[in-house]
């Protein structure tokens, strides 16, 4: 069908705006990207074990943060093929980000029906916010990929089949290792989705049990993580000044806590092209969506 085609042409577009000239924007190549290669090198030069010693390790060190685990082992690969490299690091990052996009196409599509759903793809694409960190290798490229597909596999389970029921769950778990405040988002997705749809989960009681085990497997890199490690949740809200472990009332707390999540859903945020977040997140002279 001629949809097929311009949604595998819309896919090429999205690929070419961000592999042409890779190395040379965003201008920085921030110590935050390079240290998913830098610890994948580590990594292989250990025989596969972290500082720490574990085989296979959890999460690797970003400074004094332990914080960074899918997106180091995405890394391994295009080092072994390519070396040290500005624009393999980068493309790695890219092409994790299509499934972003693949995700986007397929739920406009599959689950909204909208007509002209091949072109969900092009207004990713150009979005100055995803436009701008799709071409980077921070982590939150990857858990944003993840947590697409996530909802794509999710819907595939809740409108097409109860046997999709194991993908939705693999891409929560690779969200959830992909970024450590994307944990507490795929935590509160869950919880919110279980209770929305109790009903026909409890109809699905005969997947229960293969379910359970795949979310055991998920769960034990991060159980081992906290059984062999000092370093804690609260210990990186401490780090980060975070204002849920500052001296101050629990009204406080919930009326910043508020205050912040109202800016994150509004018109201004979104759309004002004087942004007041970090120069490097953002392009000069455009919202975060146009």
């Amino acid at each position: 069908p001629v949809e097929i085609f311009l949604f595998g042409g819309a896919l090429l577009v999205y690929l070419a705006v961000r592999l042409i000239r890779l190395p040379d924007y965003p201008i920085y190549f921030f110590t935050d990207e390079a240290v998913q290669t830098m610890s994948a090198v580590d990594l292989l030069k250990n025989y596969l074990r972290g500082s720490d010693g574990h085989l296979l390790p959890t999460y690797f060190q970003n400074g004094v943060y332990y914080n960074l685990s899918l997106s180091v082992y995405l890394q391994v690969l295009p080092f072994l093929l390519f070396g040290k490299s500005v624009f393999a690091t980068r493309a790695t990052s890219v092409l994790v980000s299509l499934l972003a996009a693949l995700s986007v196409g397929l739920i406009l599509r599959q689950h909204l029906k909208v007509r002209y759903w091949w072109a969900g793809v092009l207004l990713l694409s150009m979005m100055p916010a995803w436009f701008l960190h799709s071409r980077t290798a921070f982590e939150t490229v990857v858990f944003t990929a993840m947590y697409a597909a996530f909802l794509y596999a999710y819907l595939l389970y809740r409108c097409t089949s109860p046997r999709y029921i194991y993908l939705p769950l693999l891409f929560a778990g690779l969200a959830f290792y992909s970024y450590n405040p994307g944990q507490l988002i795929i935590g509160s997705t869950g919880v919110l989705l279980l209770l929305i749809d109790l009903p026909y989960h409890w109809q699905q009681r005969p997947y229960w049990k293969r379910a359970l085990l795949i979310l055991i497997a998920l769960a034990l890199p991060y159980l081992r993580f906290r059984l062999s490690s000092d370093f804690t949740p609260g210990d990186h809200l401490r780090l980060l000044d975070s204002y849920w472990v500052q001296d101050i009332t629990l009204p406080e707390k919930l009326a910043h806590f508020w205050a912040e999540y109202s800016r994150g859903l509004s018109i201004n945020y979104w759309f004002n092209p004087e942004q007041q977040d970090m120069a490097r997140h953002t392009m000069k002279g455009y919202g975060n969506i146009q």
